[in-house]
């Protein structure tokens, strides 16, 4: 969580947050108050609030995090490896990322991610889509048990979100720009070009790709489907 006091940014994992943080800091004409990496939105939301997230497609998002646990980085990958897991699943290789996605997928397995994910476990829902909807909740852990049914959490989950605005990471430029020259120009410094900010920002700690989208076998595709159904229902328009 990254908040400029009226502006606030959530920086779900795997979704750009180090490029996009980047950005809001070199634009707005606000100073941050409040920077807390992955940080959840643990107060009550105001009238004055714009809070900003991005998203990214689950299927991305899992071989990203996959990428980055074969480079040994990451705070999964050091908590896979406290439970004696990370050689058997981080194999650089295509059958370890099925074996990565398939295995964390599983309900039964949930207590190995932390974050607060066995609190949702009722929802059945995949831990990129956790993360995505606990970062969207004003005082997540409290507000988990209002959806009573994974049904219930797709057809409630607007109700309780707190997000004003998504920056896709399918359109990341394109959603910055829109922003900050559309959405909330107030908050923009006069003295900075958008445009060339975004052109020369960094993207942090990029991953070695040692596998891609098209290494996922079609029934991890297919679990992936079923448990992401929230960030897919929401990127359905993408």
């Amino acid at each position: 969580m990254l908040s400029f006091g009226p502006v606030t940014y959530m920086d779900v994992q795997k979704t750009g947050c180090t490029f996009i943080s980047d950005v809001l800091k070199k634009t707005l004409n606000l100073q941050p108050i409040v920077e807390i990496k992955h940080g959840r939105f643990d107060r009550s939301k105001t009238a004055d609030d714009f809070v900003i997230i991005s998203r990214r497609d689950p299927y991305s998002q899992w071989v990203s995090l996959y990428n980055y646990g074969c480079m040994n980085l990451g705070w999964l990958y050091v908590r896979l490896k406290s439970f004696g897991l990370s050689d058997q699943l981080y194999t650089r290789n295509k059958e370890g990322l099925n074996a990565f996605v398939s295995y964390l997928l599983h309900s039964q397995n949930s207590h190995l991610l932390g974050e607060g994910y066995q609190q949702s476990k009722h929802l059945d829902l995949g831990f990129q889509s956790y993360r995505y909807l606990a970062m969207s909740l004003a005082k997540p852990s409290s507000v988990y048990q209002h959806f009573k049914t994974p049904a219930d959490l797709m057809e409630n989950f607007q109700n309780y979100s707190i997000i004003n605005f998504e920056i896709r990471t399918s359109r990341l430029n394109s959603d910055l720009n829109h922003l900050l020259t559309q959405v909330i120009p107030q908050y923009v410094r006069k003295d900075v070009s958008v445009k060339e900010i975004i052109a020369g920002s960094s993207f942090g700690n990029e991953s070695i790709k040692f596998v891609s989208v098209d290494d996922l076998a079609p029934s991890t595709r297919g679990l992936i489907e079923i448990k992401e159904k929230l960030l897919l229902n929401l990127g359905i328009n993408d």
